[in-house]
């Protein structure tokens, strides 16, 4: 992504993730081996050769489904925010109004028009939003000035078969609370472009976990978290 794009938009982070199509182990390297992986999944930026700040939801999250999904899809989905939910302690419901969208467009075109029309994203030159709009599954974040997460976009097409839709739904909804970079440490994370797993692998709950600690705060920097992780990261394995 062309990051000279990114000195038009203050408050906005935009995150493109495409998904690939089984369940893993802990991260190696130890304990410094997690922090670091941690560090580069929830700091890293897609498409900048800067660090951002931490970020994640500061409020409830209400999510509302726009598209035609399957009973069995939608009971994935389901089931994944609720994962989600237990995992960050952020309370999760479906609602009208709403601040986190699921949008099920039947094909790439609609999900052009879903960029398209996304208020917040105006300003973004329109090749970006279409280059944006064809990856075949993607969020997009809004977050305001104090790094708390307002709004969430996350496109998933009618298209996908049972298994690519549980994949790109436990992706996206995990990138989407705040953890938005890809990373390469663990090959088995969903996190890693080139897994194909269907679920969260235990390193990538216990990120999760470890974002919503009440020790971490919005906004604090690499060097900041380095101080806190280690200790963090030990208790949330420890009470499991």
């Amino acid at each position: 992504m062309d990051t000279n794009c990114f000195k038009y938009v203050t408050a906005i982070m935009l995150f493109l993730s495409a998904c690939a199509t089984p369940h893993g182990s802990p991260g190696q390297g130890g304990d410094s081996g997690l922090a670091e992986q941690f560090l580069d999944v929830s700091l890293g930026r897609e498409g900048t050769s800067v660090d951002g700040k931490l970020i994640r939801w500061c409020g409830p999250i209400g999510y509302r489904v726009s598209g035609f999904l399957t009973a069995v899809k939608s009971a994935s989905l389901e089931n994944e925010f609720s994962k989600i939910s237990d995992l960050s302690g952020v309370a999760v419901s479906q609602s009208d109004p709403a601040n986190f969208f699921v949008h099920v467009p039947t094909d790439r075109r609609e999900g052009d028009l879903i960029i398209e029309n996304l208020p917040y994203l105006s300003r973004l030159n329109r090749p970006l939003r279409l280059r944006l709009g064809r990856a075949r599954c993607f969020f997009v974040l809004e977050v305001d000035a104090a790094s708390c997460i307002k709004r969430a976009d996350v496109v998933l097409p009618r298209q996908l078969n049972a298994g690519e839709f549980q994949h790109c739904a436990a992706e996206e909804l995990s990138q989407a609370m705040g953890l938005p970079n890809d990373a390469a440490r663990d090959p088995q994370s969903l996190f890693n472009e080139e897994s194909e797993g269907l679920f969260r692998t235990e390193t990538d709950d216990l990120f999760l976990r470890t974002l919503y600690h009440p020790d971490l705060e919005p906004g604090m920097n690499r060097d900041q978290l380095r101080e806190r992780l280690p200790a963090i990261l030990k208790a949330r394995q420890a009470d499991g």
